[in-house]
């Protein structure tokens, strides 16, 4: 359909919430302009439409997706228009590429520790790239991932970013100590917004030498939902001369996750040996797709086994 983009979710048509294929069918009968709401990520937008003019150049929605399936921001997702990967897309893509771009995400404090198990077995499953759990559980984590290609990694700083410089460090230094191979920290979000430059670089690039001299490696959390755009140039800049790994969108608990816009940003302003991680919202495998299209390498996500069913799927359909 003319004005739609790859992997928009159609959630109203002419104000009226869609819930399914069917009753979306009923809507494009009626012909004329229709006003579609849109959304792609957490980021929404109106598109117009005339249907004597579509129906020449597209067919109806498929109608074997569930009827809704919840996004991140808890509206109605029905199912996506086919300008998607399945129609347009080559399978460019292995299951293995898309396991090895899922960092598996156990950071709920409300897991108990039989749910962190059961989450370290999806991890070995599926062979993902890493599995990022809370700090208390590194050590055992490491263990259970001995052998396997799976990184073991953890956060500090988590998740306000607002601890003092010497505990990021210590929690650096006890993650590396467990075990953990990659550090997700997250930036001293007053000093950025504050405009403390020298201090943000000095706590980022005392983590950065820290982790890169025990051979791991360092993704640093901007949580983008509370930065403007100047910010976030800024510190893909500081990130860049400092060497760090990835620059990663969002922790998943600010008021919102990773942007298809904030993707893009921050590809084009972090160095080319600098890659990106999408965090947040991440619960479906359009969604991973339209972030590896912007040039993302890593995802954070807890949704894993679904986002891998519907990637084989997806791969066994079309043969």
């Amino acid at each position: 359909m003319a004005g739609l983009k790859p992997y928009e979710i159609i959630t109203e048509v002419n104000g009226q919430p869609v819930t399914g294929a069917k009753q979306f069918g009923k809507m494009l009968e009626a012909g004329g302009e229709l006003r579609l709401q849109v959304q792609r990520m957490n980021q929404g937008r109106v598109v117009k439409v005339r249907m004597d003019e579509a129906k020449a150049e597209s067919s109806p929605p498929p109608t074997n997706r569930p009827s809704q399936t919840p996004d991140p921001c808890g509206s109605a997702r029905p199912w996506l228009w086919p300008t998607s990967h399945a129609v347009e897309k080559p399978m460019d893509y292995t299951l293995n590429d898309i396991a090895k771009m899922i960092d598996h995400s156990l950071l709920k404090p409300t897991m108990t520790e039989d749910v962190l198990e059961e989450g370290l077995k999806v991890a070995l499953k599926y062979d993902v790239a890493s599995v990022c759990i809370m700090p208390f559980y590194v050590k055992r984590c490491t263990a259970v991932l001995e052998g396997s290609t799976v990184q073991s990694s953890t956060v500090i700083g988590f998740p306000h970013g607002g601890h003092n410089t010497v505990t990021k460090l210590y929690e650096a230094k006890m993650a590396i100590a467990d075990g953990a191979t990659e550090l997700d920290a997250v930036v001293n979000i007053s000093k950025v917004l504050s405009g403390d430059w020298e201090y943000v670089r000095e706590e980022l690039g005392g983590m950065t030498a820290m982790t890169h001299e025990a051979g791991r490696k360092i993704k640093v959390i901007f949580e983008n939902c509370y930065l403007n755009d100047d910010q976030k140039i800024r510190l893909c800049e500081i990130c860049t001369d400092l060497g760090v790994n990835w620059v990663k969108t969002s922790t998943g608990y600010g008021t919102s996750g990773a942007t298809i816009d904030d993707l893009k940003l921050m590809r084009k302003h972090a160095g080319t040996q600098v890659q990106v991680k999408a965090a947040g919202g991440v619960r479906d495998f359009d969604t991973l797709l339209a972030c590896r299209e912007v040039g993302c390498s890593r995802v954070g996500a807890s949704a894993t086994e679904a986002i891998l069913a519907e990637a084989q799927q997806t791969l066994s359909d079309a043969g």
